[in-house]
């Protein structure tokens, strides 16, 4: 589950994945590669969207991942905010 520490822990990161890979252990026992990953996709997917690049049925299939990934509407809009690196 994509929590608000998630992305924050994400963001710390620059979004890198190598630089996670070599996180501290606190950061890898609240966070795991899988949701570093889904949280790179689900940014990706945002930003399609948001470019006009997204048939409907993309952005329904989005929005409904996004829905049951985050653990609550605050984390759905932090996410959103969340620019790429």
């Amino acid at each position: 589950m994509i929590t608000k520490e998630k992305i924050e822990i994400y963001k710390y990161y620059d979004g890198d994945v190598d630089k996670f890979f070599h996180a501290s252990r606190l950061h890898k026992k609240k966070m795991s590669e899988d949701d570093f990953f889904l949280i790179t996709r689900l940014i990706q997917d945002i930003i399609i969207i948001k470019n006009g690049l997204a048939s409907n049925e993309f952005r329904e299939k989005v929005e409904n991942s996004i829905q049951e990934n985050c653990d609550s509407l605050e984390t759905i809009s932090f996410l959103k905010l969340t620019e790429p690196y």
